[in-house]
C-alpha cells in the first residue's frame, strides 16, 4: 500500500545523514511503485527547465515529471542559479509534497479508520469502513489541486 513505503525520514533526515541527496530520494520514491512499475528502458524522472534573466544573471526553475502509482505528476521548483539548484530544489519540494504531507494524511487516516475499527467491533457491528480502500482516488485529488 501507498502508506507502508510512506517515510517522513525521507524529508526530515539532513542528507549528510542519509548519505543520498533529494533527487535520489524521490528516485527512489517514485521507483518504490510496485502497482505501476516502470518499464526499465525510461527515465524515472524527466526534467524540463524554465529560464530568465533577472538584473543580469540566468536563472532556471526545474520541472520534475513522473508517474506515481500510475499517475502522471508535475513538480516545479523555484527559480535558482544553475540547472542543478533547480533540480535539487524541485526534487525537494515534491519529497515535502508527496512524503510529508501525504504522508501525514495518509497516517491520521490510517488511526483514524483503527479507531473506528475498535470502536465499531466493541459494539458488535460486524462491518467495519476503511479510508485506506479509496486512497489512490483521494491522493490523485490532492496532488492535482496542489500542482
Amino acid at each position: 500500500s501507498f502508506g507502508a513505503k510512506v517515510s517522513s525520514a525521507l524529508v526530515a533526515a539532513p542528507e549528510a545523514l542519509t548519505g543520498k541527496g533529494a533527487i535520489s530520494q524521490l528516485q527512489e520514491f517514485v521507483q518504490g511503485s510496485k502497482r505501476y512499475p516502470m518499464p526499465p528502458s525510461c527515465p524515472i524522472l524527466q526534467w524540463s527547465y524554465d529560464t530568465r534573466t533577472m538584473e543580469g544573471s540566468l536563472d532556471f526553475r526545474a520541472t520534475a515529471a513522473f508517474l506515481l502509482d500510475g499517475v502522471p505528476h508535475h513538480v516545479a521548483g523555484g527559480w535558482r542559479a544553475s540547472k542543478k539548484l533547480a533540480q535539487r530544489d524541485a526534487a525537494e519540494a515534491a519529497l515535502v509534497f508527496f512524503v510529508g504531507r501525504w504522508g501525514e494524511m495518509v497516517q491520521m487516516e490510517d488511526s483514524s479508520s483503527a479507531t473506528r475499527s475498535k470502536a465499531d467491533s466493541g459494539a458488535g457491528n460486524s462491518c467495519s469502513i476503511s479510508l485506506a480502500t479509496s486512497q489512490s482516488a483521494d491522493s490523485s485529488s490532492a496532488a492535482s489541486a496542489a500542482a
